[in-house]
């Protein structure tokens, strides 16, 4: 059975819908399906009913692809505009034992919402999501990188990609515009499992100086108890980049995050192999309270040995942001994981790409201290009249302490401090430089 005139419009009433039986083939070829004055109900693929779409275009359903477990898609070259969801597997509450779709090709394909919004029930709100899923055993959303490149693209929607207890590979796709709505969503991929049932997130972008795969996202990819692996993505003015919470692996590699405020962020996932290896993270902090992060680690790893947790190998620029790395102040039992010349840089100078000007990184030893006198160097600078400005752990002020001496070369007071972990920011008048993670012990 097919629709495949040289261009078909099919107009549906508020609630209508299509129904693929057991059996059936139904071929959507040039074909637009929108709503009237309301939004429609879904196209609904039972289990042994087969849909196929190419050059095909849906505006205005609730659900515009509904696949019940056991549905076969083959999803070519179509795009969807306002609809509530693009394609929907709905959730079958079977945690442990996942259910399956057969998704023979998806690429080429645009999700959108337009400025306008939905129609009622939905009236002027932005589209929901482009692809949600539930308890499947495998779900491919893969573009084709190739000659004739055909991408999928999520733009201006509250989701890109819901997957709840599924295994999601994702490849070749673009997030744009992504942000949330009511306080809720903003999330270009968003994947989370149960506690005891961890499933996998495979995600690859276009590379890190080619084509951007995200950009103006609040948050880029998001994993709760997911085992996950982020590779060769280029994202651009992003709120956070990925974040992995409760998760028992997790890898981020040859990744390139611009971002206002946590490059990479990893919380509670021990015990956990994790590797955030190879990353160029660009944090500008556009607020005055410096909560930025390039990589905020917030776990407590008890017993997990450091050769399974690695955080190496990472390039951090911040400019107006306070912490290039949050420090691993709540690791427990001894692991010594941190290494502040791999996160932050603080002992060279760090130049900004595409920009000649030198951004200088304070120079603090010994480091850590113990006689409550620290030298600063500035290289470069040569002025007077320098202060310190001290943070806690959590971004707050809790001391300024004027620099003594001139030229490049400055001495630190820190007696007043109680011992602990600092981030000290040095002010010139002109400027703020970054901050400098330092050690007080006594």
């Amino acid at each position: 059975m097919g629709l495949n005139n040289l261009r078909s419009k099919i107009y549906m009433e508020p609630d209508a819908g299509i129904i693929v039986r057991s059996g059936v083939r139904l071929l959507l070829q040039y074909v637009d399906i929108v709503g009237c004055d309301e939004m429609w109900d879904r196209i609904k693929v039972e289990s042994g009913g087969e849909l196929i779409v190419e050059n095909a275009y849906f505006q205005d359903g609730q659900y515009a692809i509904w696949l019940e477990p056991g549905a076969k898609l083959s999803l070519k070259y179509s795009k969807f505009t306002n609809n509530r969801v693009g394609v929907y597997v709905p959730n079958t509450y079977a945690t442990a034992s996942q259910t399956e779709v057969d998704i023979l090709s998806f690429y080429g394909n645009v999700f959108e919402g337009t400025a306008g919004g939905q129609k009622p029930p939905y009236a002027g709100q932005r589209a929901w999501c482009g692809v949600e899923a539930h308890d499947l055993k495998n779900l491919p959303i893969v573009g084709v990188h190739a000659e004739n490149a055909a991408y999928n693209f999520f733009e201006n929607m509250t989701y890109g990609i819901i997957a709840e207890n599924t295994n999601l590979v994702v490849r070749y796709c673009h997030f744009e515009d992504i942000e949330a709505q009511s306080g809720t969503g903003g999330y270009g991929i968003y994947t989370t499992s149960p506690l005891n049932f961890s499933r996998t997130l495979e995600q690859s972008g276009f590379g890190t100086s080619s084509e951007m795969g995200f950009v103006n996202c609040d948050m880029g990819i998001y994993g709760e108890v997911t085992r996950m692996n982020i590779t060769q993505n280029h994202m651009q003015d992003m709120g956070r980049g990925v974040v992995a919470l409760r998760s028992r692996r997790v890898q981020v590699k040859n990744n390139a995050i611009s971002s206002r405020n946590n490059g990479i962020s990893l919380v509670q996932n021990s015990p956990c192999k994790c590797e955030i290896e190879d990353n160029e993270l660009y944090i500008d902090d556009d607020d005055t309270v410096p909560t930025a992060h390039g990589i905020r680690v917030d776990e407590t790893l008890y017993g997990v040995p450091g050769d399974v947790y690695r955080i190496r190998n990472n390039y951090v620029e911040l400019e107006n942001a306070v912490f290039a790395a949050h420090a691993l102040y709540e690791l427990k039992m001894g692991n010594h994981l941190y290494d502040d010349s791999l996160l932050c840089a603080p002992t060279r100078n760090l130049i900004r790409p595409g920009n000649t000007d030198l951004h200088r990184v304070p120079y603090i030893y010994p480091n850590p201290n113990s006689s409550g006198l620290a030298v600063v160097e500035i290289p470069g600078l040569e002025k007077e009249g320098l202060t310190a400005l001290v943070y806690n752990q959590h971004g707050v002020v809790v001391n300024t302490i004027p620099l003594q001496g001139s030229g490049d070369r400055y001495l630190l007071e820190v007696e007043s401090l109680v011992p602990g972990i600092y981030f000290i920011q040095i002010q010139t008048g002109e400027e703020v430089l970054p901050a400098t993670r330092f050690i007080l012990v006594k």
